[in-house]
């Protein structure tokens, strides 16, 4: 209230101080006015019922907060000074977790009035003037040129995300908000995602992967030898190789859906991350052999080839006559290559003798069953004139020649009789004798 003794402040009461009515030091007024301004920011924790939104309209304000304030609180003191004004808006900012955030609010013409900070949604006061009032240490105020007014917030939690005010005590209370967005690079869920899954050869698999972060992560499937991911889709099998989704569903699987799966998380914050899933399909043993009749000289070195598939890992050998399992030595060399469920098992035997032609069996097994497949070994005769020799197995023939009397080298060739394999199992051969003059095939095999 005006007091009849402050002339300056009335401007027009000239009566001197009474006796009983003391005057009230400079630094008395000072202590009185930052009163003034603190006293109303306090009442708007307790009188407050403002909504609040994530990023609403600068003008729109749940509430009046002139009443916290409090109206002409300093309109007698600053009655000669100009009204402060803001100078443009408030920019919203987006800041990545554990970073700083910086809302800047510019103020022109601000003289005596006060500056302040607070929490939109739960009005909160931070800041008044160059004073933090919080007891959140990462909180802050710095004031640059007397016209910027800036409120730092170190080391942003998710839990800062929101709106702040800054306000002028003016009267009608002058106020402006900006927003924080706090971004979030993706994590994996381990709890909601699949781990390393292994089913039997025709079930239905389903994965899932779930990541978190803001924005909220895009989850993306890829398999990681960068082959197609097979899905069924009504009854149809079909090939992707980027698949979008929580959900990964192959549908009824076989064993080429055996591999790692990528579960990748991405959204607007860097780094990605991801997760491998590994997927084993169980079946029993399957195999191939190139040739079920193999003929060779005597002395030669001879080669036989057993391709395998199965899974879960399968017991290979190769066995004479049905005897016992062969084993490295000096005359068997034995090797085995593996990728995934595929199995490439190789026999080298070596300074082939009449005593090594038989039966030489490739056998493979594992929980789920055995398969077995025979290759007959025999010796061809060496004669003057040129033999060719026809092998005829599972996959075709080949023919194995000497030279001619000319010692000029014949050609080999390999035909492909596709429409002969389903002739009966039983091994066929056939003898070829070539003339000197030529290496013409005949028209019709001599079945």
């Amino acid at each position: 209230r005006c007091r009849q003794h402050t002339d300056m402040t009335c401007g027009h009461s000239h009566s001197r101080p009474s006796a009983a009515t003391p005057s009230l030091p400079p630094t008395h007024i000072s202590l009185t006015r930052f009163m003034l301004v603190l006293v109303p920011l306090v009442s708007m924790v307790i009188g407050s019922q403002g909504s609040y939104s994530p990023f609403p309209h600068r003008a729109q304000f749940s509430g009046d907060f002139t009443e916290y304030w409090g109206e002409g609180t300093f309109k007698e003191n600053i009655i000669n000074e100009k009204t402060p004004e803001f100078v443009g808006d408030i920019p919203n900012i987006t800041v990545p977790l554990g970073r700083e955030a910086i809302l800047s609010c510019v103020v022109e013409e601000l003289g005596s009035f006060g500056v302040g900070w607070m929490r939109y949604d739960t009005q909160t006061i931070l800041t008044l003037n160059k004073k933090v009032i919080t007891h959140n240490s990462r909180v802050g105020v710095s004031n640059e040129d007397t016209r910027k007014w800036n409120l730092h917030i170190r080391q942003i939690k998710e839990t800062d995300r929101g709106c702040y005010m800054c306000q002028i005590n003016t009267t009608p209370m002058r106020k402006m908000l900006g927003c924080i967005d706090v971004h979030v690079s993706p994590d994996i869920i381990y709890s909601k995602t699949s781990e390393d899954t292994t089913v039997v050869e025709h079930s239905n698999v389903t994965l899932t992967c779930h990541a978190e972060g803001y924005p909220t992560p895009e989850i993306t499937w890829k398999r990681e030898d960068g082959t197609p991911i097979y899905m069924t889709r009504h009854g149809r099998t079909v090939g992707e190789m980027l698949v979008k989704g929580k959900m990964l569903f192959l549908g009824t699987v076989t064993r080429r859906h055996t591999g790692a799966y990528m579960c990748i998380a991405v959204n607007e914050i860097p780094p990605a991350v991801s997760k491998r899933i590994v997927l084993s399909v169980n079946f029993q043993p399957l195999m191939k052999v190139e040739n079920e009749l193999l003929g060779s000289y005597l002395g030669s070195d001879v080669e036989l080839l057993c391709y395998i598939e199965a899974s879960p890992k399968a017991i290979n050998y190769w066995s004479r006559n049905h005897t016992d399992m062969l084993l490295n030595g000096k005359k068997y060399l034995i090797e085995e290559k593996t990728v995934q469920y595929k199995v490439k098992l190789r026999m080298k035997l070596r300074s082939f003798s009449e005593e090594d032609a038989g039966i030489y069996t490739c056998k493979s097994s594992n929980s789920l069953g055995m398969v077995q497949k025979n290759i007959r070994l025999y010796v061809i005769q060496s004669r003057s004139e040129d033999v060719g020799i026809l092998q005829a197995g599972t996959s075709g023939y080949t023919q194995h020649y000497n030279t001619n009397t000319n010692n000029s080298p014949r050609k080999t060739e390999t035909p492909n009789f596709g429409n002969y394999l389903s002739l009966p199992s039983q091994l066929i051969a056939a003898a070829a004798i070539l003339t000197s003059r030529g290496n013409i095939l005949p028209d019709v095999l001599p079945w």
